[in-house]
């Protein structure tokens, strides 16, 4: 029978078995080519696409704005909390320097007000 540990790529290395992911190097996720720089719209649709695929956050009545790679939003949510998600949420965005979150938070009687079977 022959012996399989000899052949290339399955060296044992001190954590285990070469190619198992137990001894990574370096991670250089997130680093483009020299000079890259993600545009603005580019940006924004990975915000917005973030923002509705959250289910913690609302965003019906957010609008976000992105200029030189900084983020502002405006608008409303129901709650400090999710006010707070948004944030979190983009700032993992990649290409996003800032955000700048001028969103309101509304009160109980803004938010049925809003609503469209309030009446």
């Amino acid at each position: 029978m022959p012996d399989y540990r000899s052949r290339r790529g399955w060296d044992r290395g001190s954590f285990g078995y070469e190619g198992e992911g137990f001894m990574r190097g370096p991670s250089y996720r997130g680093l483009g080519p020299k000079n890259y720089h993600r545009s603005d719209d580019r940006i924004r649709e990975e915000v917005c696409e973030r923002l509705a695929d959250d289910d913690r956050v609302d965003a019906s009545d957010i609008e976000v704005h992105v200029q030189d790679s900084i983020v502002t939003l405006t608008g409303s949510v129901h709650d400090r909390d999710m006010k707070r998600r948004a944030e979190d949420v983009i700032e993992m965005v990649n290409g996003v320097r800032d955000v700048q979150n001028q969103i309101r938070v509304a009160r109980r009687d803004e938010r049925m007000e809003s609503r469209p079977d309030s009446r």
